[in-house]
């Protein structure tokens, strides 16, 4: 397993004078890429991200889907708490300025490195932006110094957006999820302050696209979902970690017997979500096996819907 911080996040300096944002995919790329490199043939990578991470996650595969540049054996994906719609302007107070000082506070941690660069056009920007008192006009002072890539091949790089609008566009994952091209778990809490409303606004985009499960369960908060099972001996674990396994497990059953193809190989292979409605779900690994073995009968046409979790 491995895990990518952002730029200048978990304690490990920050060695660029730019920091991360929603929008800059390359990070992300230049990991799987590394990776990729490194793995046998037909051995599976599967990716997950958190949040902010997951928008990253999400429009990287979206990007990636496009161009048909995703590597082979990049086989499936969890996206948890995504927002889909990147808009500062949308977090309300006090989240909206203790956002802002979280961001502040990584630049501050690392100013040697943000602080290298002297050019005027760059102080500027990051004294008005270390001046700003939310979020959104964070994002808006920052967005000329931000690095950024194209969204296409060979996903140049680039810096700096004309203001804080084109950024959040930019960085919104919702406009590349139709073009992702494995399966993939969208998994959200309804009482999700932060992401609950706006990633519904855009709910629409994933069920276009047959690879994406949508996931939403009535309670787990932003990237909570904590529970305590009878038979755990000590503290409590994520249901969220237990829903992630059991799908990437679905799928490569789904790879290795329904289709009788190695797990690498991910050709022509689509998932569409069961209708579940209303029905408690008991487990969630008997869902996806639900899916599974409808897709293995035949069956070409679901009714997608929001499943929905009573947990």
């Amino acid at each position: 397993a491995a895990s990518m911080n952002f730029r200048g996040v978990g304690g490990i300096d920050m060695t660029t004078p730019r920091g991360y944002n929603g929008a800059y995919t390359g990070d992300l790329r230049s990991l799987v890429h590394h990776i990729a490199g490194r793995m046998a043939p037909n051995k599976p990578v599967f990716l997950v991200g958190n949040s902010l991470g997951a928008n990253i996650l999400t429009k990287y595969l979206g990007e990636e889907g496009l161009a048909g540049t995703l590597p082979t054996c990049v086989s499936g994906a969890a996206s948890l708490g995504n927002p889909l719609i990147i808009n500062s302007s949308l977090v309300k107070f006090p989240f909206s300025v203790l956002m802002a000082l979280g961001i502040k506070k990584i630049y501050l941690e690392n100013w040697k490195s943000v602080n290298a660069m002297k050019h005027s056009y760059h102080q500027h920007a990051l004294r008005k932006s270390l001046l700003s008192p939310t979020i959104a006009t964070f994002d808006d002072s920052a967005a000329p110094i931000f690095a950024r890539n194209d969204p296409f091949y060979p996903y140049g790089f680039k810096i700096g957006y004309k203001d804080g609008e084109s950024y959040w566009f930019d960085a919104s994952s919702f406009r590349l999820v139709r073009h992702i091209s494995v399966p993939f778990l969208n998994l959200t809490a309804q009482d999700d302050f932060l992401v609950s409303k706006p990633s519904r606004n855009k709910l629409g985009y994933c069920l276009a696209n047959p690879n994406v499960m949508i996931v939403e369960t009535r309670c787990g908060g932003h990237l909570g979902w904590q529970e305590a099972p009878p038979d755990t001996a000590f503290g409590a674990s994520s249901w969220a970690d237990t829903a992630t396994a059991d799908f990437f497990d679905a799928v490569m059953k789904s790879n290795t017997e329904s289709f009788g193809v190695p797990v690498g190989d991910k050709t022509a292979k689509t998932m569409e979500s069961v209708c579940l409605g209303e029905t408690a779900v008991t487990s969630v690994a008997e869902c996806f096996d639900q899916e599974m073995q409808q897709l293995k009968s035949g069956a070409n046409e679901f009714t997608k819907k929001v499943l929905v979790s009573r947990l």
